[in-house]
């Protein structure tokens, strides 16, 4: 009897303390769970909060840290570089922002631990997120790489015109790294509608007038200026015939929607261009990280081409008067290296062979007799 008595108030006992317990937990419960994450507070209660004899839950608990932290994530903001290649200060920079995400591992835990008690106050904390790119880091990509220069000065002023405009289009260019720059891409067509005037071009071996002439000069200049900036070319052409404006080899011809000039950026960092023009000449600028190893081009012509020398009768002429309608030009063979001294030693690569038509000379002998 006595023993049944005691298992009675044994019984009895438990089912007083899980009653209390439930009883403590929805009283928790009904206060709430409360989320502080900065200046915003996140409240749960019934029927998102519930509570048994086993504790207190939340409804959906990864999904709701999931979005809490979401919601108060900042991104860092990367310090930025301004380039003006016309200005005093060709670079200036704006500062990086830290940025910052909750903790989220310890949020659940704290969610948790208040849980256990049938809710309370959790205060989230956060971590700071850097910035991956960094003023100082910046500076290191301003360093001169390389320049070229190219005359036009005997030029009519409609080429002038169109040296001008393209190369004004491409200055202030920024390439990053891993990017590939397309001439004809920054440029755009050469078209009346865009500025562009009527000068001379080399078209099906000869030179006539076209529009655009003179925008090879841009390309060929911002070409050389690149090779010796130590930039990957990816794509270039060579005109058919020779040109005056720089050394056999080391031309580079462009065609809207024909032939490119391509410029991938392999250096790790950013590469910016620079154009500069008067009256006579253009200058490409390379500034990017700078270039621990010095670059020099060379022209080796292999062969000299002769032209023929073609005469024609004409009855526009009196008899024995001549007329020269084209003037002969040589035409070439030959090479383009790239020499490059590092640390010492020098190595040379061989990075074209071309062949230029020689422009047979045209003589026109007049037939007409008089009277």
């Amino acid at each position: 009897m006595r023993k049944a008595f005691f298992y009675a108030m044994i019984l009895s006992l438990f089912f007083a303390l899980i009653l209390y317990s439930a009883e403590t937990f929805t009283a928790h419960a009904e206060s709430g769970l409360f989320v502080v994450v900065g200046d915003r507070v996140y409240s749960y209660a019934a029927p998102e909060l519930k509570s048994d004899i086993f504790g207190c839950r939340l409804s959906g608990e990864s999904d709701v840290i999931d979005g809490i932290c979401q919601e108060n994530y900042v991104a860092a903001k990367d310090a930025q570089i301004l380039f003006s290649p016309n200005a005093k200060n060709l670079f200036t920079y704006e500062k990086g922002r830290e940025g910052k995400r909750v903790d989220q591992e310890k949020l659940r835990e704290d969610i948790d631990a208040a849980l256990s008690v049938g809710g309370g106050t959790v205060t989230a904390s956060f971590i700071k997120i850097e910035p991956s790119v960094k003023v100082a880091e910046l500076k290191k990509q301003t360093f001169e790489r390389g320049r070229f220069t190219t005359y036009f000065d005997s030029s009519t002023e409609e080429r002038i015109h169109n040296v001008k405009l393209a190369a004004k289009t491409i200055s202030g260019s920024r390439i990053k790294s891993g990017e590939t720059f397309s001439f004809n891409e920054a440029v755009g067509e050469r078209s009346e509608a865009r500025g562009y005037k009527t000068a001379k071009i080399i078209k099906d071996g000869r030179f006539e007038d076209g529009l655009g002439g003179g925008v090879c000069q841009v390309s060929t200049t911002l070409y050389n200026a690149a090779l010796l900036s130590g930039l990957s070319v990816v794509e270039s052409h060579p005109h058919t015939l020779a040109v005056s404006y720089v050394e056999n080899s080391f031309d580079a011809m462009v065609s809207y929607g024909y032939a490119d000039l391509k410029i991938r950026n392999d250096t790790g960092g950013n590469v910016f261009i620079a154009a500069y023009v008067d009256d006579r000449s253009l200058t490409f600028v390379i500034f990017g990280e700078n270039l621990t190893k010095k670059i020099q081009r060379k022209s080796v012509v292999t062969e000299v081409l002769k032209p023929n020398e073609i005469v024609k009768e004409t009855d526009e002429l009196s008899e024995g008067e001549t007329r020269r309608v084209i003037k002969a030009k040589n035409g070439y063979k030959s090479s383009g290296y790239l020499i490059v001294t590092e640390n010492g030693k020098e190595s040379k690569t061989l990075i074209r062979t071309d062949k230029y038509d020689a422009v047979d000379g045209v003589v026109e002998i007049g037939r007409k007799k008089e009277g």
